[in-house]
């Protein structure tokens, strides 16, 4: 009967085992998966802008690299962002008003450091792009925009409706 017990006990250690390594092996490849998919989004954006701006390989060159700064910055925020609404779901239940109110400032002086953020880089661009070119840059990451949600939007409704 020990010997079943000890049997028993070992399958379910190993099964544990097993669950847990194939659960850290599938957070590894979501978060492949993710930053594939990140890269992918990146890569579209910079193909859908420059189309949009028919950029010459010398406005390219001194454009690129100050706007890769400008979304790197940009993404920075985001991040900040995003840690402060996971904190917000696994917390708040738990938040005081006080805390809440600290949380609510933050969001609000990430929106403001964006602003903020774009008021300088919209200097910038001027200074490396026609101004024509400026505003279509504006009009092309909002229509990117769009292009992407409506593509995630088909791929959802795609997968759910069984299409």
């Amino acid at each position: 009967m020990k010997t079943i017990h000890l049997i028993l006990a070992i399958s379910i250690l190993s099964f544990g085992i097993a669950y847990s390594q194939d659960k850290e092996k599938d957070k590894g490849d979501e978060k492949k998966d993710k930053k594939e998919r990140k890269n992918k989004i990146k890569a579209q954006k910079i193909a859908f802008i420059t189309n949009k701006l028919d950029l010459s390989p010398e406005e390219a060159q001194v454009f690129w690299p100050v706007y890769n700064e400008y979304q790197k910055k940009i993404e920075d925020i985001g991040a900040e962002r995003m840690k402060l609404m996971r904190d917000i779901k696994k917390n708040s239940a738990t938040l005081s008003d006080k805390e809440m109110e600290t949380i609510a400032d933050k969001i609000v002086e990430q929106e403001m450091a964006e602003a903020s953020l774009l008021k300088e880089y919209h200097q910038k661009f001027k200074k490396v792009l026609p101004k024509s070119k400026v505003l279509k840059l504006y009009q092309s990451e909002h229509q990117f925009k769009k292009q992407l949600l409506r593509d995630m939007r088909g791929r959802h409704e795609g997968g759910v409706g069984g299409g």
